[in-house]
């Protein structure tokens, strides 16, 4: 694919993940819980994270991590939203998340991104959240998180693309 193509590739992963969580015949707010439509549209959601997660993890194998000068900063976040929102496929998540490491290191995506998607990940895994106490930089939590989740030590990202 020519960087456009993989511009318009990860944007259309992006456009099917939104869609799914703001389009209001997806909302499930519309069934009572316990319902068969509620039930239903559940599984179809999960249906949809783990299409997307599988389509990022085969564009990674193929093209490695996006950068934003070349396919442009929003398209570059695509891939750690989509493994963030894929809740179900923890051993992918597993599996990628040295890939999104490096990613965010090289300044591909920013810390916000990153912490947010580590969090979720440190609370499934490890079933609490991260609670620090005191007053804290952002990479102090970092640094905890690498050292919850077994990562190689926090290195913070390069200042330029």
């Amino acid at each position: 694919m020519t960087l456009a193509e993989q511009r318009e590739f990860l944007l259309n992963i992006e456009q099917r993940d939104q869609y799914i969580r703001t389009a209001p015949e997806w909302s499930f707010d519309q069934y009572p819980p316990g319902s068969p439509e509620r039930s239903r549209l559940f599984w179809a959601w999960r249906e949809v994270d783990s299409i997307n997660a599988f389509l990022i993890r085969d564009y990674y194998l193929e093209y490695g991590s996006p950068h934003p000068d070349s396919v442009g900063d929003d398209a570059a976040n695509v891939p750690w939203l989509v493994l963030h929102h894929s809740s179900q496929d923890w051993n992918l998540r597993r599996q990628m998340v040295d890939t999104l490491r490096r990613a965010y290191e090289r300044g591909v995506f920013d810390r916000g991104a990153w912490s947010l998607f580590l969090k979720r990940m440190d609370e499934v895994e490890n079933g609490d959240f991260l609670v620090l106490e005191g007053t804290y930089r952002a990479e102090d939590e970092l640094r905890e998180l690498y050292r919850r989740l077994g990562l190689p030590e926090y290195q913070p990202p390069v200042e330029s693309r």
